[in-house]
């Protein structure tokens, strides 16, 4: 496995306290209620998380695709099903 550069490591950084903050602390809720809300989805945008392996040459972090499946495991600590969306959005 290659090493993460300083900006990867920063984005899990991120993403674990995001995951901390905002996924953890709402999960339960968002899953009773059926529904995560789009402002969930704005935050982790403002954050870069829904264009983690986008080149950089089209306004993406242009990462690598072991810093975004890092970014998705760190995001899954918290709540799986919310973390997949992400996942998903980052696969298209």
């Amino acid at each position: 496995m290659r090493d993460l550069t300083r900006p990867e490591q920063a984005i899990i950084d991120a993403a674990a306290e995001f995951g901390r903050d905002t996924i953890e602390a709402n999960a339960e809720a968002w899953d009773a209620d059926g529904h995560v809300p789009r402002t969930f989805f704005s935050a982790a945008a403002e954050l870069g998380l829904c264009k983690l392996i986008v080149p950089k040459t089209q306004d993406g972090l242009g990462f690598s695709v072991t810093a975004m499946a890092r970014v998705n495991e760190t995001l899954s600590r918290h709540c799986m099903a919310t973390a997949f969306t992400l996942t998903v959005h980052n696969n298209i």
